[in-house]
C-alpha cells in the first residue's frame, strides 16, 4: 500500500493526513485522470503528494514499457528522432 503524506505547504499550523492508497487495477485511462487529479489537489491545496503522483507515473510508465515490449506500440528509432531534430 502506497503512503503519502498530505500537508499544506503554507503553514504548517494546518492538520496534516496521512493518507493511504490502496493497490487498485486501473486501466490505463484510469491511471491517467488519477494522475490528474492528484496533480490537481496538489496545485490547488499546495499539498505534498509526491509519493502517490510518483507511484503512478511508475505505474503508468510500466504499462507504456509493456506495450513497447509486446509491439503493440509504434516505436521511433533513436536516431531518427536525432535525425529530425538536426542532432546528426
Amino acid at each position: 500500500m502506497q503512503t503519502s503524506l498530505i500537508s499544506p505547504t503554507e503553514s504548517s499550523t494546518q492538520h496534516m493526513i496521512d493518507l493511504q492508497l490502496p493497490s487498485f487495477n486501473l486501466t490505463e485511462d484510469g491511471l491517467a485522470e488519477l494522475y490528474t487529479f492528484l496533480q490537481y489537489l496538489k496545485f490547488k491545496y499546495k499539498t505534498d503528494l509526491e509519493g502517490a503522483i510518483d507511484a503512478v507515473e511508475e505505474e503508468l510508465d510500466s504499462l507504456e514499457c509493456e506495450k513497447s515490449l509486446n509491439g503493440a506500440e509504434e516505436t521511433i528509432a533513436w536516431s531518427k528522432v536525432k535525425a529530425n531534430l538536426g542532432l546528426v
